[in-house]
């Protein structure tokens, strides 16, 4: 979204969700850190333009298609709908 070239590499998710000691915490703890990350996450997209939301990048290997369709199609779109 930055015009930033540079690849990202890869991580397992499986690894970051063991060590996150989710299953030691709260339900309504993890619900309202969920709720702050996804109010966050939805104003940062709504502040990019169409050009920021279709750039593609490399990640893990493999290129990206641009945000604003892997938006659409993960949330049920998000933003500008």
């Amino acid at each position: 979204a930055r015009a930033d070239s540079a690849e990202l590499p890869g991580m397992d998710q499986n690894e970051w969700a063991a060590a996150s000691n989710a299953a030691d915490r709260p339900i309504p703890e993890l619900l309202h850190e969920f709720r702050a990350l996804r109010t966050a996450n939805a104003a940062f997209f709504a502040s990019l333009d169409e050009d920021a939301l279709s750039r593609r990048g490399v990640a893990s290997g493999a290129v990206r298609r641009g945000w604003r369709s892997s938006l659409d199609r993960r949330t049920g779109c998000v933003i500008g709908c």
